[in-house]
């Protein structure tokens, strides 16, 4: 039940942790911002007093026993993702309320000023499982057992041409996915709601105060990355059950089969797609939204969730362009992008390069606008694409209206009678005209800003070991990435305005 004693607020905790900073240790000097001077520099800072009204809705006012100390648990939370992998709980959190009871610098920082205040291990998890909003029930590990292995694993991804992970009826998936957003309805579900408002309230409303995010027309970069289960695709069996049974126990239900481009190789686990924001003038890169998805869901679609959950739940940002590589290449998003005044800077998924003309290499125009061959023939007007907006040009040669051309062998890597197809765009095609001429000189540079995804995704991934956390389940990664990324923005934050800088 949630009661007005439930939430600490933001000055209360300030105050109290400044009068604990006076005392003075043995060592001399301040008691915990001598021991601790960036966590103590981010805790004050990180103003926690929007997420009270937010979660307050989640409890009961009238059942149940009292929340309590629940802005300690967030704290708590948020300072264990701040010091993972220094301290000697690591990535453990059970090993990090321990902690708590042990490092008194420490539980002051997580705004635990008397032994009674430390949350347990099970007001932690329990804190984490409220926040996700799912209709479907959390499974205990009883409830994970009763699963035969055979009807539970599903098979690996096939791998298309481009080393993606290939979906089935992918260019209709995205098309209903963008007439949803359209239509104003959820192209899928949003567990992680609480989770990214909250992310957008502390640590991207601070940034922006702060003047590291400038809100209106920026520029976003999305992408996606490979989230590894520790967990075993045959599952484990359990030690009460008969040997030759066939149930198992799936210890992380929600993992799936995916392809990670990086190691070029399929994994078992999920994905993490991430928005991301990069200001130029302080070579400072943050994340403003994520979303975790299946593992064999293309970055097309993942694009698509993230981008009606943003629009929904993020309206700090305004962004002016958005920056995605060639798995984004589709008119579905173009158009929904253009229809909300936003510039796509889409790389093109062309299977042969282009020329300065849009036309595959070795094509060109006459002076009469007539499109010319590597022999110079005319090419053969076949059709018009209704549905991609385009026309189709077919070899002269094949069509019968030139005798013979010595490039034929090669136009095509397999030479068949039917002859080399082309396919040109309108002069108002979206994706060759996006608002910015491509490969400009204000393309490139735009473009080049969505290299902050690789490098926000190793700091999520390496630097504050989310790939080295012994966790399952999507709610525990979900959660945990919010907590890396309010982490991120806090520490620019203190790179820029903390103690080495006054």
């Amino acid at each position: 039940m949630w009661t007005s004693s439930s939430w600490t607020m933001h000055q209360s905790f300030v105050d109290a942790l400044d009068k604990a900073n006076t005392l003075v240790p043995f060592t001399g000097g301040s008691f915990i911002e001598s021991a601790y001077p960036r966590e103590f520099f981010i805790m004050r800072l990180l103003n926690l007093d929007p997420v009270a009204s937010l979660i307050a809705p989640l409890y009961s006012n009238t059942m149940g026993a009292p929340a309590k100390n629940q802005m300690q648990i967030l704290r708590s939370l948020i300072l264990f993702g701040l010091t993972i992998g220094t301290t000697p709980a690591r990535t453990s959190l059970t090993k990090w309320v321990d902690l708590l009871h042990r490092n008194t610098p420490l539980t002051f920082l997580a705004g635990c000023f008397s032994p009674d205040q430390i949350p347990s291990l099970g007001a932690h998890y329990a804190f984490i499982d409220r926040l996700w909003a799912s209709n479907e029930p959390f499974l205990t590990r009883a409830d994970l057992l009763p699963r035969n292995k055979d009807e539970f694993r599903r098979g690996r991804p096939d791998i298309g041409g481009d080393g993606k992970a290939r979906e089935e009826n992918q260019e209709k998936n995205t098309e209903d996915a963008a007439a949803a957003i359209l239509e104003g309805r959820k192209p899928a579900p949003d567990p992680e709601v609480y989770l990214q408002k909250i992310l957008s309230l502390t640590a991207v409303a601070t940034s922006i105060s702060c003047g590291l995010i400038q809100p209106d027309n920026c520029i976003l970069s999305g992408d996606g990355t490979a989230i590894h289960a520790h967990a075993s695709y045959y599952g484990h069996h359990d030690r009460s059950l008969p040997l030759d049974s066939p149930l198992r126990h799936f210890s992380d239900p929600d993992a799936d089969w995916g392809y990670d481009s990086d190691l070029e190789d399929k994994y078992y686990g999920h994905t993490l797609y991430l928005f991301n924001y990069r200001n130029d003038d302080l070579k400072v890169e943050l994340p403003v939204s994520f979303k975790y998805t299946s593992a064999r869901r293309h970055d097309a679609l993942n694009f698509l969730f993230l981008y009606s959950d943003f629009r929904d739940n993020d309206p700090l940002l305004h962004p002016d362009r958005f920056c995605l590589d060639s798995a984004h290449d589709n008119y579905s998003t173009y158009n929904l992008l253009n229809h909300d005044g936003i510039i796509p800077v889409i790389d093109l998924n062309m299977k042969s390069p282009l020329n300065a003309d849009g036309l595959p290499e070795g094509f060109t125009y006459d002076s009469d606008g007539n499109i010319r061959c590597r022999c110079n023939a005319k090419m053969h007007f076949s059709q018009f694409d209704s549905v991609k907006q385009r026309n189709k040009y077919r070899c002269p040669f094949a069509c019968g209206e030139v005798d013979s051309c010595p490039y034929r062998e090669q136009c095509q890597k397999k030479v068949t009678d039917y002859g080399r197809s082309i396919y040109v765009p309108l002069p108002d095609d979206i994706r060759f005209n996006p608002g910015i001429p491509r490969n400009s000189d204000e393309w490139n540079d735009t473009y080049r800003q969505r290299t902050a995804s690789e490098r926000v995704n190793n700091r999520i991934l390496n630097d504050y070991m989310l790939s080295s956390m012994k966790i399952h389940s999507t709610r525990r990664y979900a959660f945990f990435t919010m907590v890396i990324c309010i982490v991120l923005h806090m520490v620019a934050l203190c790179n820029f305005f903390g103690p080495a800088n006054t």
